[in-house]
């Protein structure tokens, strides 16, 4: 019986990062499911496997990730030539775009609108400031990059995560 329970701890264990993994890309805050799996997991076994440092350094390493999602539009409108105001409209945009991609096509609507969002933020913001389209588009695209570099590195994080876990289930 044992066994079974923890074959089924186990496996209710992978499909929470599982979740946690394939949510993240959609600016949701799965690299926080993987962490609140590793505390579930942790109080169900009582902490044999890692203990409250390990699960310090999981929040960081989720922490991290939020921060980087968050100021990664912003930092690729800037580097693209967007004023402070741009890198804003970039970081508004992000967010309005998943919201209503998230309503017009609840999984995959939510990705492109963030990315669209961060770039029609910035674009929009820049073109009304300039009236020079180039100069506005050149800054909606750093903030798509910036989106890009943003998924891509919490991504990462949540990758990483998973792996420490994983790597800590089985030593």
């Amino acid at each position: 019986m044992d066994t079974l329970l923890a074959i089924l701890g186990y496996g209710a264990l992978g499909v929470c990062m599982l979740i946690g993994l394939a949510i993240t890309p959609l600016g949701l805050p799965g690299n926080w499911i993987v962490f609140g799996c590793a505390i579930a997991y942790g109080f169900a076994t009582g902490w044999t496997k890692f203990g409250w440092l390990f699960i310090i350094l999981l929040g960081v390493a989720a922490l991290v990730g939020e921060l980087i999602e968050a100021l990664s539009s912003a930092a690729g409108a800037k580097k693209y030539g967007a004023s402070t105001g741009g890198t804003v409209a970039a970081i508004v945009g992000s967010i309005a775009g998943l919201i209503l991609g998230s309503a017009v096509a609840p999984i995959v609507g939510s990705l492109v609108g963030a990315f669209l969002g961060a770039f029609g933020g910035a674009f929009l913001y820049e073109y009304a400031r300039l009236k020079d389209r180039r100069q506005a588009f050149r800054a909606g695209v750093g903030a798509l990059l910036g989106r890009t570099a943003a998924v891509l590195l919490k991504e990462a994080i949540g990758v990483l995560m998973v792996g420490l876990l994983v790597y800590q289930f089985f030593t």
